[in-house]
């Protein structure tokens, strides 16, 4: 059976640059018991999350057109090229999908019901059913 994320309520997010990984920690608790489920990107070149409002509630997150992702949000490219995001090698449109290409990146799109949307390009992207809350609830318990 495949795992749902639709109208999950997003209690957090982390970025691992490191790890090159996002991880979105989700819940739904609209029956008990609640249902936890983290959305992972795996090898992430570059990402653009807005309109956080703190009360996320996801609608989809699905795969899209790595070069028609790249065509709606050609001005970020561009802009982002002087300061080398998302990488050295976004020095032209035709380098930037051609590395992403090389590299086997996918795009993804979050969208929301309220709250905040974006995209994500990464190598992979999964669905994971979490045992229980295993997110931090504040900043003291990252530390």
């Amino acid at each position: 059976m495949e795992i749902s994320i639709h109208d999950n309520r997003l209690l957090s997010y982390c970025v691992s640059g490191e790890a090159r990984e996002i991880r979105l920690h989700t819940i739904y608790d609209d029956r008990e018991p609640n249902e936890y489920t983290d959305v992972v990107f795996s090898g992430v070149v570059a990402y653009f999350f807005e309109q956080d409002n703190f009360g996320t509630i996801i609608f989809d997150v699905h795969e899209t057109d790595v070069a028609k992702l790249y065509a709606a949000q050609k001005m970020q490219f561009e802009i982002g090229r002087k300061y080398c995001w998302p990488g050295a090698w976004n020095t032209s449109e035709q380098a930037t999908l051609s590395h992403l290409v090389s590299y086997g990146t996918k795009a993804f799109e979050l969208c929301s019901s309220i709250g905040m949307n974006g995209w994500v390009l990464a190598q992979s992207m999964s669905i994971i059913a979490i045992n229980g809350p295993k997110v931090p609830t504040t900043i003291e318990a990252i530390q």
